[in-house]
């Protein structure tokens, strides 16, 4: 106990020093523009909570930011350089925007089949550099990076063509219905029910590093002969965490479509 009490204090205290180093160089950054820094973060901290709309808009962008980065956060924890977020994002919001327009079902089962059709489409997306590494040792840097770019030209193609809304004359497909629409929690503001979806992502993750799935993705990051010797198969648990990865960033795709 001893000792995860004092693994958790290390890690805290490495996290407050980064925030404190990142602060420190922005400050000199402002001071060679010929700036305050103080004055330039004071204006960062009341533009950001300074009144409820403020609060509110940031809450809401925090949490599909905060989805992404638990979705890179399993692959980096196996030592898998997932640099795609980006193009799993975008698939999941894609597919989650296709069903939620053209599907016709009863909102009960329409809602939860947006989102795991998002989850399904960047777990895919992501599958695909996992199957790639392990079939042709292809650097998942380099192929999750290029996957960036065609999820966006295809997003671009989608919306100057199949998806475009034929009623419009802008890139942009269909409505989607407004009861699908993820339910705002205070009158006026813009937060909605995505920050008790985060909430839940998060709980998942804490228990997620105590399975034993958890185990053998952090077990990857330590080399391929320690899992191994471990009894761990190697390629099906990568292929298994970029899924992973892949599917809570189209899940962030899913919650930044449907929660305007």
């Amino acid at each position: 106990m001893n000792k995860k009490l004092l693994a958790i204090t290390k890690n805290g205290s490495g996290a407050v020093s980064m925030v404190l180093v990142a602060l420190v160089l922005g400050a000199i950054l402002v001071l060679i523009t010929g700036n305050n820094p103080i004055e330039a973060y004071s204006a960062m901290i009341s533009g950001s909570f300074s009144t409820p709309q403020r609060i509110s808009e940031l809450l809401v962008k925090m949490v599909p930011v905060t989805i992404l980065a638990l979705g890179v956060s399993i692959a980096f924890k196996a030592q898998l350089w997932n640099i795609g977020a980006g193009g799993q994002f975008t698939m999941g919001a894609i597919a989650a925007t296709a069903v939620g327009v053209y599907v016709e079902l009863p909102t009960f089962l329409l809602m939860p089949l947006t989102m795991i059709t998002a989850m399904v489409a960047g777990a895919l997306w992501a599958g695909l550099a996992g199957w790639l590494k392990n079939q042709f040792s292809a650097n998942e840097v380099i192929t999750t990076l290029m996957l960036n770019y065609i999820a966006s030209y295809f997003l671009a193609f989608l919306l100057y063509g199949p998806m475009m809304d034929p009623t419009g004359e802008l890139p942009q497909s269909g409505e989607i219905p407004e009861a699908l629409h993820l339910t705002t929690l205070v009158e006026n503001l813009r937060i909605h029910t995505g920050i008790f979806i985060m909430i839940v992502a998060l709980v998942v993750m804490v228990l997620f590093w105590r399975s034993a799935m958890g185990y053998r993705v952090n077990l990857i990051g330590q080399g391929e002969k320690v899992s191994t010797y471990a009894g761990v198969h190697v390629k099906h648990t990568v292929l298994t965490t970029m899924l992973l990865s892949g599917a809570l960033c189209g899940l962030a795709g899913w919650i930044e479509v449907f929660g305007v």
